[in-house]
């Protein structure tokens, strides 16, 4: 064991301002040592979590010298890449990213132990640090992952960044202009800015929390400007890792184009160029690169993850786009156009939208990823633009029956059946009930059309049984549907409610 002596005493001989920045000051108070670069990673990683500006870690007087702790080692042990699962996308490179500089002060408490005395300058904040955890979490949640393969999660991950996060051009290539929060996952997800730090360090954060291995790269591109500081992705697919750069395919994306920096080898991403420590045997033996691009030789993979398939069928069900596609193409599908009276609903089936599309989206555009179908869904379709004034409601099968209040009764829930047209009860003041839902008012009782079982009654405006829709059958007639879903039927003897069944006797004319 080395005999313990001051701090002043050795500091030339130790040469240890090549270290760290050590001001030697009076004697600190005594702290728990730590015994281990573990020890003191996990010290550091917790003060930087929680933006510590000033922090000590106090390192043990023999592993100090044993060990040849300095400040820079310490912060490097502490940042590792810890892989990927909850909390961790908040750790390793995240952490490396979230500050502007750091600087350490070293000195010795009374048991001889030396302590770093660490001041690091941040981008974000505390506050701001936990709305993104929150945030970043219900993104994940929103993308529906669980379930999904490899591709599909880095897929999806990819294509919501791309959506919601535009480049910070001015800051991006102005030197005077200063936006710090663009330089991170905070500024992108809140602000919906960002420059590539940005960009990488959310995809970096989303990604390993998702379960996906995925790394930050540091380096130089041939962009606009010429070549310029950059920083993109490495992700991890089947084993191996591939380039993906979601600043750059953000700009693609928004241009109609897709995917031109996606899920690529090093040979394909040849305008990145890597720092040395990113090209480093260490970093390639953790991240061993793939030989081939994605989907286009021995490094792609089939719809569960791995393989060697790259050809998938997608098909398309009341609507165009059915093909075989290799995997990541973008596939523009496009619905039938609707029948009479009938709208485009949404796709059915699971498929990866993408450019701002989802499966509501009559004319969409998916991502294939493995084999699926989609089918068209159509809905009626709701009519909002009803004039607001009074209507005798004639039946089309039934053309001389009008909906009437039975013996101009005022007693609540008196039957609505069909009667005469001079009748006073056969006419009904249409009113806004809003949401593109309206009353149905008698004007000689004021009472208002409600359902009640399968009857259609009058009665007081106190629920959804009074909110009915017009829905378009064609022409000038319409069916009028309950908000639960109920349509009125007029017979020759009664008026009565079902399931839309498209008869003649479901549709209605405004008189």
């Amino acid at each position: 064991m080395m005999k313990k002596y001051r701090l002043s005493a050795l500091l030339l001989t130790l040469g240890l301002l090549a270290a760290a920045l050590f001001t030697p000051a009076a004697v600190q108070a005594v702290e728990a040592a730590c015994y281990s670069y573990e020890e003191a990673a996990e010290e550091i990683r917790t003060a930087l979590a929680e933006r510590q500006a000033t922090f000590d870690v106090t390192i043990d007087f023999d592993f100090f010298y044993d060990g040849g702790v300095s400040g820079k080692k310490l912060i490097s042990n502490a940042i590792s890449y810890p892989g990927v699962g909850s909390g961790k996308g908040r750790l390793g490179d995240y952490l490396y990213y979230s500050y502007k500089k750091w600087g350490a002060q070293i000195d010795q408490d009374s048991n001889y132990d030396f302590v770093f005395t660490f001041n690091v300058t941040y981008y974000t904040n505390s506050s701001q640090e936990s709305w993104l955890e929150t945030n970043v979490d219900s993104a994940l949640a929103s993308l529906g992952l669980a379930g999904k393969n490899e591709f599909q999660k880095i897929s999806a991950i990819y294509d919501y960044i791309a959506s919601k996060v535009v480049y910070d051009d001015a800051e991006g290539k102005s030197s005077t202009i200063l936006h710090p929060l663009a330089y991170t996952a905070y500024g992108a997800l809140h602000d919906g800015t960002a420059v590539c730090q940005g960009y990488a360090t959310l995809f970096y954060m989303m990604c390993n929390e998702a379960g996906i291995g995925c790394r930050i790269v540091s380096g130089q591109a041939n962009g606009s400007n010429g070549t310029e500081d950059h920083a993109w992705n490495v992700v991890r697919l089947g084993g191996k890792w591939y380039n993906v750069d979601v600043t750059w395919d953000t700009v693609y994306k928004r241009a109609g184009r897709s995917y031109k920096y996606f899920l690529k080898n090093n040979a394909d991403f040849s305008d990145h160029y890597r720092d040395s420590e990113y090209t480093s045997a260490s970093f390639n033996a953790e991240c061993p690169m793939s030989s081939s691009s994605y989907g286009t030789g021995s490094g792609s993979a089939s719809g569960s993850g791995s393989g060697s398939g790259t050809s998938y069928k997608l098909t398309v069900n009341g609507g165009s786009g059915s093909g075989s596609y290799a995997a990541g193409t973008v596939v523009t599908i496009t619905a039938n156009s609707a029948s009479g009276g009938r709208r485009f609903s949404k796709w059915s089936g699971n498929a990866t939208f993408v450019n701002g599309t989802s499966a509501t989206s009559s004319t969409a555009k998916v991502k294939v990823t493995t084999t699926t179908t989609l089918t068209a869904t159509y809905a009626d379709s709701a009519v909002t633009n009803i004039q607001l004034k009074k209507y005798k409601l004639n039946s089309k099968s039934q053309s001389a029956k009008f909906l009437t209040i039975k013996g101009n009764s005022k007693k609540n829930n008196a039957p609505v059946v069909p009667g005469k047209k001079t009748a006073k009860t056969a006419t009904f003041k249409v009113t806004s009930a809003g949401n593109g839902y309206y009353y149905l008012v008698n004007v000689a009782t004021k009472k208002y059309l409600i359902l009640k079982g399968s009857k259609v009654v009058q009665g007081k405006k106190n629920n959804s049984s009074c909110k009915w829709q017009f829905i378009s059958t064609g022409g000038s007639y319409y069916k009028l549907k309950n908000q639960n879903g109920k349509i009125v039927t007029i017979s020759a003897k009664s008026v009565t409610v079902a399931p839309d069944k498209n008869s003649n006797a479901q549709q209605i004319k405004l008189a």
